[in-house]
């Protein structure tokens, strides 16, 4: 049976102009986990108007929050690719109502998903999608006949546009800015008839010859992947039988039929069978039925022709993988061994930040490979990685067991003691208040019985929130893009560009860049008395101590024992909370 899968080919279109307080961006997301694959790819195109604050960040973010939304844990148990959808649409929703309320701007942003057949849009102000099928070209926005719109109404987004896709399809989803606009017919005209490598060299001519084109968007080309049945001549069998089944085509783990049969062509099919090793060990195998009816003779050459038709072509194919293979391993090794010279004079040298950039680059060059040596030299890179990070022996002790929900902000006696679901609930103890003016935070900390919020790259403080305190007051906003925040009196962010700013009072004082590896799940915490500052990278595993000062690294504590790092605190005597995902607590103490 033959399958058939869509594959989404992705062009990014971005030329910018010069224009005074405007910024236009375009991002996309592939799956890389089989779970994340399901889900599909994410699209987003985004322009933003501000009057005096720099604004241009908001697209990142917005990206960011999006992406993050639509390949969550949640999402990935549900494989729901339109849920996913429609979560990631609340949840910006909820970030960018915020947003509005505090700033001066204007947003047009476009969000799209292709999974499998299905495409999912949504958008919030000016964005259009064109489609190029058998010729003809559809405004999908506004086609109802093929794209249905979702009868959920969301508070910014619009509502959802969806639809199945075809082979052959292609999409051009856009910022309609003038330049784009005045050429519409033109364009369309492009995308039905143009091949997706023509089409964007005529849109990069457009920008070469004209000052004030701008483009912003996407061009995706609907690509066909047929995977042929290996048993071709059971296939043909079937496919000239009359009335004989159809076949089903599996796109992004759905299911659609497919309304033309298989066809036998005549140039595959030959009336002489060719033989190959397969067939040699079907015909050996038939033989060794009737072997013990041979004479001796004729049973010792019988056994010299297995030996022949099966041993030595197998024993060659094992020996030209390996000899490749080990092509592969000795050059690797020859180039690792190489930039473990160079690590080791960096570090003599004090340039601890290129020698762990060139120790991750050499560690990532062997991973796939195995042999003594490999081994070897992975551990001697592990070494001048924790010689990097100044790694201390003390590991973290598992000391009970929470079920938490939201951020857990404080611990007493082994489990949280503080509460905070993100929105508008805080639990201290067996206490529950409910915040007024509630926001979807994406970080919080404590700090003398006062609770501080980050959403959408505002900063809130509700004063006296462990006694009881409700009213919420904006603290300020920081320049960079905030990704978490930790308060000792001065109010750290930690960016999204892995720097880390102090603010006092709303102004901003200094900043740091530690130099340290950047993810999107980077947390810093602190305490009131504390001289360090601890930066927790999940991925890495490493929680790292920082000078409050200058953010030189101290010490770094490793993590791998814990599992995957959910929360983390410090509470007022210096020890360190850590929650794992799977709700084991966990405690450094000095």
């Amino acid at each position: 049976m033959e399958k058939i899968t869509l594959k989404p080919v992705v062009k990014e279109l971005l030329y910018k102009t010069d224009e005074v307080n405007t910024h236009v961006d375009v991002l996309s997301y592939s799956g890389t986990t089989t779970q994340e694959k399901t889900l599909g790819s994410l699209y987003l195109i985004g322009h933003v108007k501000y009057d005096e604050e720099d604004l241009g960040y908001v697209i990142s973010l917005v990206s960011s929050l999006a992406k993050r939304e639509y390949y969550s844990e949640q999402a990935l148990k549900s494989q729901d690719p339109k849920k996913s959808f429609e979560g990631t649409l609340k949840k910006l929703n909820e970030i960018l109502q915020d947003f509005f309320k505090n700033k001066s701007f204007a947003l047009n942003l476009g969000l799209a998903a292709i999974a499998g057949d299905q495409l999912y849009i949504s958008k919030l102000g000016k964005f259009k999608v064109g489609l190029a099928r058998n010729g003809e070209h559809i405004d999908v926005l506004n086609n109802i006949a093929l794209f249905q719109k979702s009868a959920e109404d969301e508070q910014q987004f619009s509502n959802i546009i969806s639809g199945k896709l075809q082979p052959g399809d292609k999409l051009f989803a856009y910022y309609p800015a003038r330049p784009i606009t005045s050429r519409e017919k033109m364009l369309q005209t492009m995308l039905v008839k143009e091949p997706q490598e023509q089409f964007l060299e005529k849109i990069s001519q457009l920008a070469e010859h004209l000052d004030t084109f701008t483009c912003c968007g996407v061009h995706i080309a609907i690509e066909q992947i047929k995977e042929i049945p290996l048993d071709v001549p059971a296939t043909a069998t079937l496919a000239s039988q009359p009335g004989g089944p159809t076949a089903d085509s599996v796109s992004g783990g759905r299911t659609a039929q497919v309304s033309e049969k298989p066809r036998v062509i005549a140039a595959e099919l030959s009336v002489s069978k060719k033989g190959n090793v397969i067939s040699s060990l079907s015909n050996v195998a038939g033989k060794l039925k009737s072997m013990d009816r041979l004479p001796i003779h004729s049973r010792f050459k019988g056994f010299i022709i297995i030996a022949l038709v099966v041993f030595i072509p197998l024993l060659s194919i094992v020996l030209i993988r390996s000899g490749g293979d080990a092509k592969g391993l000795k050059a690797a090794y020859a180039n690792g061994a190489e930039n473990l010279k160079s690590i080791h004079a960096k570090l003599a040298q004090n340039d601890t930040q290129e020698a762990r950039s060139l120790i991750q680059q050499t560690l990532a060059q062997i991973q796939p490979f195995e042999s003594e040596k490999i081994s070897e030299l992975r551990k001697e890179l592990e070494k001048s990685m924790d010689s990097v990070d100044h790694v201390s022996s003390l590991v973290p002790k598992e000391v009970g067991t929470a079920e938490a929900t939201g951020i857990v902000l404080a611990f007493e006696n082994n489990t949280p003691s503080v509460v905070y679901n993100r929105s508008e609930v805080l639990t201290v103890k067996d206490k529950t208040y409910t915040l007024q003016d509630p926001v979807t935070a994406t970080d919080a900390t404590l700090y003398e019985g006062n609770l501080y919020t980050l959403a959408g790259n505002n900063l809130y403080k509700y004063a006296d929130a462990l006694a009881g305190g409700t009213k919420r007051s904006d603290w300020g906003t920081p320049e960079g893009v905030a990704q978490s925040i930790a308060v000792d009196g001065n109010l750290f962010v930690l960016t999204n560009g892995g720097k880390v700013e102090t603010y006092f009072k709303g102004k901003k004082e200094s900043e740091f860049d530690p130099s340290l590896p950047v993810n999107e799940q980077n947390q810093i915490v602190t305490s009131k008395d504390a001289t360090l500052i601890y930066l927790a990278n999940p991925v890495t595993k490493r929680l790292y101590a920082l000078d409050k000062t200058n953010g030189s690294l101290q010490t770094t504590y490793k993590l791998d024992n814990i599992g995957e790092l959910k929360d983390i605190t410090v509470s007022a005597d210096g020890s360190i909370w850590l929650l794992s995902k799977d709700y084991k607590v966990w405690q450094l103490s000095f």
